[in-house]
């Protein structure tokens, strides 16, 4: 997995650690597979694609699936083909493959191939509490296709993994809000009377950069 400075990620470790909880937990509720979903934008500066991010390490520019099975591969699905290239390079799995306008329908596909047209499958949508999921053209679609399976919502099955910080995610925090103080301090010593708004943004930039 590339760890660039600009694209900073968990280690493989980490990911395996994840994913064996989420099995963990799909088998005390009887699913074979979830099927994760993420769209960009839904609560201003929240990205609405956390629960893809925690499995995946993806953000899609408009809207993603992780076709995530008990056993075997997962599999990430953009409806971006400007971003598969970043993909390949920073998400968590090897399977990715390009959705675009018919990302539900290429979801369909991926379940059939790993063989889930008779098994239970749970859905992950973007945010429990406020009972979004994914969009209902595409719930009716995925489970009309596949009628010999049977579906759940089970978006807080990953929320609530969530909430258990491991030691490295538990670093990345510490290391986060370290370099948030060292912007405001940035921020804090440019101002002076003259200074645009852009001048103050570029001397933050070089402070947390040098961090």
């Amino acid at each position: 997995m590339v760890n660039r400075v600009h694209f900073p990620s968990f280690s493989d470790g980490e990911y395996q650690g994840r994913w064996r909880r989420i099995r963990d937990a799909m088998e005390v509720r009887g699913l074979d597979c979830l099927l994760i979903y993420g769209a960009y934008c839904s609560f201003g500066s929240d990205p609405g694609e956390v629960n893809l991010r925690y499995v995946s390490n993806f953000v899609d520019q408009f809207q993603a699936y992780c076709v995530f099975p008990k056993k075997g591969e997962g599999t990430l699905i953009t409806s971006f083909n400007g971003h598969i290239a970043t993909a390949k390079e920073i998400a968590a799995f090897q399977d990715i493959q390009f959705g675009g306008l018919k990302l539900d329908e290429k979801a369909i596909e991926i379940l059939r191939e790993k063989g889930m047209e008779k098994s239970k499958i749970g859905i992950v949508g973007i945010n429990s509490a406020r009972r979004v999921s994914i969009p209902h053209e595409q719930y009716e679609r995925i489970t009309k296709s596949i009628p010999g399976a049977e579906f759940e919502i089970a978006t807080d099955l990953i929320e609530n993994l969530r909430l258990l910080k491991s030691d490295e995610e538990i670093e990345f925090l510490r290391r986060g809000a370290e370099i948030t103080d060292q912007a405001l301090d940035a921020y804090v010593k440019a101002i002076k009377k003259g200074v645009r708004n852009v001048d103050l943004y570029n001397q933050v930039l070089m402070e947390t950069h040098r961090a």
